[in-house]
């Protein structure tokens, strides 16, 4: 069952440390004895999957989720396959958080930010009719 701590770290959403730098803070994070760790995702950033996978991958127990993963970065059924790998891959320590984000994002992959309670809505149904099509291998 997946457990979150008590305390978790968030991790700066801009401009994200190197690699090297974000593996060994995140080890740290880990010894301090913190449960979970949260990072943002702006578009042309850092991939909200690349960074968790990066997280996971340099812990042992350590909790990772998207705080939020940006819709206008990438379409329902790339989100859905992609948090579905990281929690098969890596079971009880994956949490997948989705948000629309911002004006501007939506503006810089050409979108209108407009009833965003709709599109958030029509975007999770398109995750739930992706998840129904492809399910998880058994």
């Amino acid at each position: 069952m997946l457990n979150l701590g008590p305390v978790g770290v968030w991790l700066f959403g801009g401009t994200p440390a190197p690699v090297r730098v974000e593996r060994e803070q995140l080890r740290r994070i880990e010894r301090l004895g913190y449960g979970s760790v949260w990072s943002g995702e702006t578009v042309g950033n850092r991939d909200a999957f690349a960074r968790s996978g990066i997280a996971l991958a340099a812990t042992e127990r350590l909790a990772v989720g998207t705080g939020i993963a940006n819709l206008w970065a990438r379409p329902a059924p790339t989100m859905q396959a992609g948090g579905r790998a990281l929690a098969e891959g890596y079971p009880d320590r994956f949490v997948l958080g989705i948000g629309i984000g911002h004006p501007f994002q939506a503006a810089q992959v050409g979108e209108e930010f407009t009833t965003p309670l709709t599109r958030m809505r029509n975007y999770l149904s398109r995750m739930d009719e992706e998840a129904a099509v492809n399910p998880p291998a058994a």
